[in-house]
């Protein structure tokens, strides 16, 4: 038996993309997504803009935080920009604008660019990525929500969750192994690097070390997160990139 798609969407999302998901056969939950408009697995995430949605989105400083928030909860965020051609027809637009904050998002905040002509476009595109993420590579899907009937064993894995890299898998095995959220925490950062003459990390011991899949990186991540070392919030980073590409509302208008 085949194993069917699943995709959780954003209720904002248009109806017409709803049905044509239907049509595809996938089934669809439509609900309030915090974070992202579509969820294809829990490492996988879409961000849908039209290309009047696109600069509108930039223009009231709403882009970058949106795709900062995407980035920081899923490994794997997508920026789909639907029909973006009748922005380039327009006059008073400026194309060096769009171009600089498309390339920015590419380059340096590392989420791809999917342009799609149409919403037609827009959910065979979604139906191609939710195979595999689904079936190809069998990843769980995820959206990163508590459910209020959630037990309390259920509430520690969801927190455990929270952490970098760590899908319902990896957080299942390590509260088995700790027992609770605040013993694998601990267990994070009682964890140390083993360097190499050179100086360089190129392993760790500790409580972690032979559990699988977890390594300097894993490591590295969480006892920053842990310990609050991440310096910047997604305000701070949306304003300074906007301030690094030079641009304020008035840059779309051709003068």
């Amino acid at each position: 038996m085949e194993k069917s798609l699943k995709i959780i969407m954003d209720y904002r999302e248009p109806d017409k993309i709803y049905s044509l998901l239907i049509s595809e056969g996938i089934e669809v939950e439509i609900t309030k997504l915090e974070i992202g408009d579509y969820i294809l697995s829990d490492s996988l995430a879409i961000e849908r803009k039209t290309g009047h949605d696109f600069v509108s989105a930039v223009s009231d400083n709403r882009l970058f935080e949106q795709l900062i928030r995407l980035k920081d909860v899923y490994n794997n965020p997508i920026l789909i920009i639907e029909n973006l051609n009748p922005i380039f027809e327009e006059r008073d637009i400026n194309i060096n604008a769009i171009y600089g904050i498309m390339g920015y998002i590419g380059a340096r905040l590392n989420i791809p660019i999917i342009p799609t002509r149409d919403e037609y476009d827009s959910v065979i595109l979604l139906k191609r990525l939710a195979i595999r993420e689904q079936i190809k590579d069998e990843a769980p899907l995820l959206a990163r929500k508590a459910p209020k009937n959630q037990s309390l064993k259920e509430r520690g894995q969801f927190l455990i969750e929270g952490l970098y890299h760590t899908g319902p898998k990896r957080a299942k095995l390590l509260l088995e192994t700790f027992k609770s959220p605040y013993n694998v925490f601990k267990a994070i950062l009682k964890t140390k690097f083993v360097y190499s003459k050179t100086g360089k990390i190129k392993g760790i011991e500790g409580p972690l070390k032979n559990i699988k899949g977890i390594g300097v990186k894993y490591i590295l991540e969480n006892k920053k997160l842990l310990k609050l070392e991440e310096k910047i919030n997604w305000m701070i980073i949306n304003w300074k990139l906007l301030n690094n590409l030079l641009i304020d509302k008035n840059d779309f208008i051709k003068r």
